[in-house]
């Protein structure tokens, strides 16, 4: 939640910039679409794949040098996998999406406050910087490594020290050695596009891609439809974003009432058939609601 929340109080300030820096709104949008483009932590991340010794690795090596510490961000994926297998699957992809999604409805509320009170456009950079640094320190902190193949080289580095016998290794160990740059830019820069030639893997994207745009859209629409449009201030003109938010909580109903309904075509098709036909009538549910909304917005 917190590293879209950095990246939605940039927002507010944008009028601030434009002042200082001499330069049309435009422009001064760029940094919010840079940071939405993920462009900065993208140069980043074969390098922090290589410095964490490969893709299993799941905590502790993040670097949080990557343009708000967005590299944690990167590494929901594996937490959230983890977390499923021990939780129904639907529960876990619900937390972390309304964690996400509530992130940007409360970073242009916050910073509205921040600039109303006359207080500088770089607080905002400043508050979303301490608050990525406090999130790592609390990871460094309290999370511990769930990579199994990580665990597996620190046991075996264990018993070598242990027994004396210094061929014990982990497999792990062994793919570490052939993993070259080559390998990383092959897996992790080439690989993605690929995916996306998909049919399958580019229509989820397109999907996600695009309900993640329209948040982000409200905040360039939002303050130009309520303060510019209606004469608000910052901290009402962002009012709007609350009731978003409210939303977003509002849809786990849908979601959790459909797990039941999932449940049942699941146990009837079997343990090894997954029905992902099963998961669209909360979807389909939403969709009307959503379709309504951006009607009404315009």
């Amino acid at each position: 939640m917190t590293s879209p929340f950095t990246g939605a109080i940039y927002s507010p300030g944008i009028n601030q910039i434009v002042s200082e820096f001499r330069v049309s709104r435009l422009v001064a949008t760029v940094g919010l679409s840079a940071w939405t483009a993920d462009l900065g932590p993208a140069f980043g991340s074969i390098r922090t794949k290589m410095a964490s010794g490969g893709p299993l690795s799941h905590r502790r090596h993040i670097h949080p040098l990557d343009g708000y510490s967005k590299r944690l961000y990167k590494y929901r994926y594996y937490t959230l996998s983890h977390w499923a297998f021990r939780v129904r699957p639907s529960y876990a992809i619900m937390v972390y999406s309304v964690a996400v999604s509530i992130g940007p409805t409360l970073g242009p509320v916050v910073g509205g406050a921040i600039i109303e009170a006359g207080v500088d456009w770089r607080w905002l950079q400043y508050l979303a910087g301490i608050l990525q640094l406090a999130v790592v320190a609390l990871d460094i902190l309290l999370v511990s490594e769930s990579s199994p193949a990580i665990l597996l080289v620190r046991k075996a580095g264990r018993r070598r020290a242990s027994t004396g016998n210094w061929a014990l290794h982990a497999q792990y160990e062994e793919w570490r050695q052939v993993m070259t740059i080559r390998y990383y830019v092959r897996k992790f820069a080439i690989r993605p596009f690929q995916m996306l030639a998909t049919p399958i893997c580019f229509s989820v994207a397109l999907y996600a891609s695009f309900i993640y745009a329209v948040i982000y859209a409200t905040l360039a629409a939002f303050p130009a439809i309520f303060e510019r449009g209606r004469g608000l201030d910052k901290v009402a003109g962002s009012l709007p974003f609350v009731a978003l938010m409210i939303g977003i909580i509002l849809g786990i109903v849908p979601v959790a009432l459909n797990q039941r309904f999932y449940n049942g075509k699941f146990a009837a098709a079997g343990a090894s058939k997954v029905v992902p036909e099963a998961r669209l009538p909360g979807m389909m549910f939403g969709s009307g609601f959503f379709a309504v909304g951006l009607f009404i917005t315009g």
